[in-house]
């Protein structure tokens, strides 16, 4: 994660606790586990101080050297701002008490929270890709965590209490058509990361669409399911996002699937919207007798009950290329969330 350090005021002359906590966020950050950096003259001042140790001043020295590099890169980019003025464990603004970081725990590696480790894989290779693209010479530096699903809640509630380092949390909404209810999943976990007494350090995503499937980038689609034929995903791609955010990409689903959960769920404001999604290229689905869709259903295709885990190990083997200028905007926003919370220098060789 990026580690902005700040002075309010004053000259540095940072007390013992500060002293001890810089240590600790020079060590994590030579050891490429955080990107800590501040103002080039606080730097400058940081690496002179002989009470810390030769290894940690080495590593400011390289933060500031770097700056020209890097600097404006991570100027507008989300960062946890350290005040250097204050040397208390207290949180109570943004601004985070620099006596927090005297305690080696909350310097941990950042922590992605995700309902299993298929989901860990895929995000995880994605934000290399946009770090490779938009953040050179920076790492991605995330250890996993993984929620088991319908626990995932119980283990955010866990990390959120538990001194540790920062955490970013992301679950799927699991909505079966647009305007539904989130799932259980996220609305538990989305409580606890609201009450957290550790809030400053846990980031929750939730994810718009019904599950990670749903924004696998383009480009993947076909590489990962030979299956299934390229007419039809690109026809699947060309229909209302209304369709393809909630639709089921694990077992396919149809139109009239979504239009008789939003009449059962008594959605009637949702109906017309639902019954206007049209496709030209998708095969047709057998009438049912429930929808009232004038030009009849369709059916998208089964990707399988494994296609996010073949995405994953597509990625990881580096068979599976992916390019941003293929990827929808929901997923970039993501995944650079994911790079940032992150973000490191690659570790500092002595």
């Amino acid at each position: 994660m990026i580690f902005f350090l700040r002075k309010e005021g004053g000259d540095y002359s940072p007390g013992n606790v500060g002293i001890a906590a810089l240590e600790n966020l020079g060590a994590v950050g030579a050891s490429g586990q955080h990107l800590v950096v501040g103002e080039r003259d606080l730097l400058s001042a940081i690496a002179s101080d002989d009470r810390l140790s030769p290894r940690v001043r080495s590593y400011y020295r390289r933060v500031e050297q770097s700056l020209t590099q890097f600097g404006a890169l991570i100027r507008l980019a989300p960062k946890l701002t350290i005040d250097l003025s204050d040397e208390s464990s207290v949180v109570l603004a943004d601004l985070v008490p620099i006596g927090v970081f005297s305690s080696m725990d909350y310097c941990e590696k950042s922590q992605l929270l995700v309902e299993n480790l298929t989901d860990f894989d895929v995000l995880t290779s994605l934000a290399r890709v946009l770090g490779n693209e938009r953040y050179k010479g920076l790492e991605l530096s995330i250890r996993a965590q993984n929620g088991g699903g319908s626990t995932t809640a119980a283990v955010l509630e866990h990390l959120s209490r538990v001194p540790s380092g920062p955490v970013i949390c992301v679950v799927d909404s699991d909505r079966t058509y647009e305007g539904g209810r989130a799932g259980s999943t996220l609305l538990t976990a989305y409580r606890i990361a609201r009450r957290s007494q550790d809030a400053w350090r846990v980031q929750f995503y939730a994810l718009e669409q019904r599950e990670l499937e749903n924004l696998v980038p383009h480009d993947l689609l076909s590489h990962c399911a030979p299956h299934v034929p390229a007419e039809e995903i690109k026809s699947l791609l060309g229909v209302s996002s209304a369709y393809v955010n909630f639709c089921c990409f694990k077992s396919g689903d149809s139109k009239c699937r979504m239009i008789s959960s939003v009449i059962s769920k008594g959605r009637i404001d949702l109906l017309k919207s639902m019954v206007s999604i049209e496709s030209s290229g998708l095969p047709a689905h057998p009438a049912c007798g429930t929808c009232p869709s004038p030009n009849g259903c369709f059916q998208s295709p089964a990707f399988g009950a494994n296609f996010l885990q073949r995405v994953a190990e597509e990625l990881l083997s580096g068979r599976g290329v992916t390019t941003m200028s293929r990827w929808k905007s929901d997923l970039i926003e993501l995944v650079e969330k994911v790079f940032l919370a992150g973000a490191a220098l690659a570790p500092q060789r002595v």
